[in-house]
């Protein structure tokens, strides 16, 4: 293919905020060059993982090049792996962060980074005795900011064996837990070096909790300098990754290589140390001229020396605070102010009587102002004006008329150039051919088929080469619908979450419509049967019965599963909805079951997917053995997955119940030789519990799985209870 302009791939598997600010200094560098670049985005390279099918939509016939942002999974990746991925479609290919042999890579210098915190924390600070929460073990990253940790330490004659580790795995959740732990043993540590953001800031709230001051007592640092970092109390000490700029010399190795120019292996880019309050620095005063610092200051001092004077100082204080911090580039240095003026009273020769109770109140009332930002913020990043549309599934009875909604939703997110390609059929492959179903802008005719790699059909061929598209799979499980694009602007970089509806509300769609399709079928073979049945006469009235079981059996049909003869899943999604309204209403307790059989991919290989089909069918009479009141419902929710639902039951009746399953289970006597768990086939249970509860459908659920996995890794062949945290 001829190429009017350089268009190149980008393979992105998420859009966390390290992807979204590469990406953006990629397409940054690319527009400044006249590049137009496609965003693939997909999920990590896994043979599991039926999401980045997507990738194998590039070839050379539609792009000269291609950047790797696959982040998330790459360290489980052997090279052998990613040289079989990459021959697959031979282009030329940069990556960022995961070094690939004979692929150039950009990366950060996260050991560099870590030395100079540690140089800062020793030398400057003083301290000797460490804490170092550890990010995922497998992850090259957090290696490399591990082996950092240890080099420095002996650089500076210290023992890192004298060193306390700690396993966070990059989760703000999982640090709170093993810092508690660790509290509750031992707090003869001095500072805690956390290998990101999100777990430093767990840090510092496990402190707060065993009554620790940070700095005072235990300094934290952390890594990344995300934005949550400077809004912190105290502001987080931590590691600057031009993350930005990396995009930006990724997309400059790219056309170079494009352009036939010989590339570096690796370009290794600097990080910056940003020095804050966290680590026991203090606060700096603010240099620049406000006058309302100097008029405050004359009211602080005037409240600090006459009591009398506390309420004129601290109803100033509070009328200008929230003004003040609505631009968070002030926070900074309202705080600095507040402590650099304290100080330095604190610090003259003549002491004021009121200083502390001054000091003391006004620090709490900018605290609840900081606190207040933050929250909105974080709260308008997390639903932000595109999270007030809202995609309408459950009205769409075709798929003609969901494309007509998908349009609204788009213009209510402010999403622009948006396309739909349909497959010319659904399922677990990505088929050769689809179709353009959706053009945002304005209404379209049947454009037929055409092949799917080409993105979108020939007369819109010219948008592929000005500016940038966002190429997103429509994807649900393991059926393939389709793909969304759309022109890339600020807000497509925000998150994914649109974009899954959309996929979502497709898949429903076309699950009503194959639904309406064999319900046509069966209606037309009913009204076949009936006519022949009107000709026969003399068998009339047996021909009768026959036709209501017919219908009775159909209706049954659809609501049971037809492995186990449960209720399927739909059924069990429609009685959920009744159960959590009736417990609204009556403020009965009500309790959800979620069970897992252990080990059945294992029973499987084992014993063949035949066998395995009879093993759930005996679960599933076995589960039925256990229910007690004729409200209680059992389902199969999907693969080795069970569901109990408990109308009126409170915990404790919740527990008799999985334990009354676990008695069943084992008296199946199933035998299961590869279990880890037991010589016969077990199950683990999540307990979820409502008492008088305001949450949906999706939280119910979404707490017994969280019980569920609680359980898998407590040993399985045993139930957990959600218990929320807080």
């Amino acid at each position: 293919m001829t190429f009017l302009h350089e268009r190149v791939a980008v393979l992105a598997d998420h859009l966390y905020s390290y992807q979204i600010s590469v990406l953006k200094g990629i397409l940054t560098r690319f527009s400044a060059m006249g590049t137009s670049a496609q965003v693939y985005l997909g999920r990590e390279i896994s043979p599991h993982l039926h999401a980045n099918q997507l990738y194998d939509l590039i070839d050379q016939e539609q792009h000269q090049g291609r950047v790797l942002l696959l982040h998330a999974l790459s360290s489980h990746l052997g090279q052998q792996d990613w040289q079989d991925f990459l021959a697959r479609k031979p282009l030329p290919t940069v990556s960022v962060t995961t070094r690939i042999a004979d692929v150039p890579t950009v990366t950060v210098n996260n050991p560099v980074g870590i030395h100079n915190m540690m140089d800062h924390l020793i030398e400057t600070r003083g301290y000797q005795r460490f804490v170092f929460l550890r990010g995922w073990p497998t992850n090259q990253e957090a290696i490399e900011r591990e082996q950092a940790f240890r080099e420095s330490l002996e650089r500076h004659h210290l023992d890192p064996a004298n060193a306390l580790f700690v396993d966070g795995d990059f989760s703000a959740v999982k640090a709170l837990l093993e810092m508690r732990k660790l509290l509750h043993l031992r707090q003869d540590f001095e500072c805690v070096v956390c290998a990101n953001d999100e777990m430093a800031l767990s840090a510092v709230l496990a402190l707060r909790e065993h009554h620790l001051r940070v700095p005072g007592d235990v300094a934290v640092v952390g890594f990344d300098d995300t934005p949550s970092a400077v809004l912190a109390v105290p502001p987080l000490t931590t590691v600057r990754q031009p993350w930005f700029e990396q995009g930006m010399q990724a997309a400059e190795l790219l056309h170079a290589l494009i352009q036939g120019e010989s590339v570096p292996a690796e370009l290794d880019l600097p990080t910056e140390l940003r020095v804050r309050q966290s680590c026991g620095t203090p606060a700096q005063m603010p240099q620049e001229e406000n006058p309302l610092y100097k008029q405050l200051e004359i009211l602080f001092l005037a409240a600090a020396a006459d009591a009398e004077q506390l309420g004129a100082f601290l109803k100033i204080w509070e009328g200008v605070l929230p003004i003040q911090l609505q631009d968070q580039l002030k926070l900074q240095a309202w705080r600095n102010w507040l402590e650099g003026v304290y100080r330095r009273v604190q610090s003259g020769a003549c002491p004021l009587p009121h200083l502390e109770q001054v000091y003391g109140q006004a620090q709490r009332m900018l605290l609840d102002a900081l606190s207040i930002a933050l929250s909105s913020a974080s709260l308008q990043h997390t639903l932000g004006a595109r999270h007030a549309a809202h995609l309408n599934v459950v009205a769409q009875p075709s798929m003609i008329e969901l494309m007509l909604n998908v349009r609204t939703y788009l213009e209510e997110l402010g999403i622009q150039g948006g396309r739909i390609v349909l497959y010319e059929r659904s399922g677990p492959e990505i088929p050769l051919l689809g179709r353009l179903v959706l053009m945002q802008e304005q209404d379209l005719e049947d454009q037929g088929l055409f092949p799917v790699k080409q993105l979108l059909p020939d007369f819109l061929q010219h948008e592929l080469d000005h500016g940038h598209r966002l190429v997103f799979p429509l994807v649900v499980g393991d059926q393939h619908y389709g793909l969304f694009i759309c022109r890339i602007h600020e807000d497509t970089l925000q998150d994914e979450t649109p974009l899954q509806s959309i996929a979502h509300a497709v898949h429903l769609v076309a699950r009503v419509e194959e639904q309406k399709r064999s319900v046509q079928e069966l209606e037309l073979q009913v009204e076949a049967r009936t006519r022949q049945l009107r000709q026969e006469i003399s068998e009339r009235l047996g021909a009768e019965e026959q036709l209501k079981a017919a219908h009775a059996a159909l209706q049954v049909s659809s609501q049971l599963d037809g492995l186990t003869g449960l209720f399927n899943r739909a059924v069990l999604d429609d009685l959920l909805q009744r159960v959590l309204m009736e417990h609204q209403i009556t403020h009965q307790p009500v309790s959800l079951l979620m069970l897992d059989v252990d080990h059945f991919k294992q029973y499987n290989d084992c014993y063949g997917h035949r066998q395995g089909d009879v093993c759930l069918k005996q679960v599933a009479q076995g589960l039925r053995s256990t229910v007690r009141d004729s409200r209680d419902i059992v389902a199969r929710y999907g693969g080795e997955e069970f569901a109990v639902v408990l109308p009126g039951t409170g915990q404790d009746g919740a527990e008799r119940a999985a334990k009354r399953i676990l008695q069943a289970i084992e008296q199946l006597g199933l035998p299961h030789e590869k279990s880890l768990v037991a010589s016969h086939v077990t199950v683990s249970i999540g307990i979820h519990t409502l008492q008088d509860s305001p949450l949906g459908v999706d939280e119910w659920v979404e707490g017994a799985d969280q019980a569920l996995y609680r359980a898998k890794h407590s040993g399985r062949n045993g139930y957990q209870v959600f218990k929320a945290e807080g």
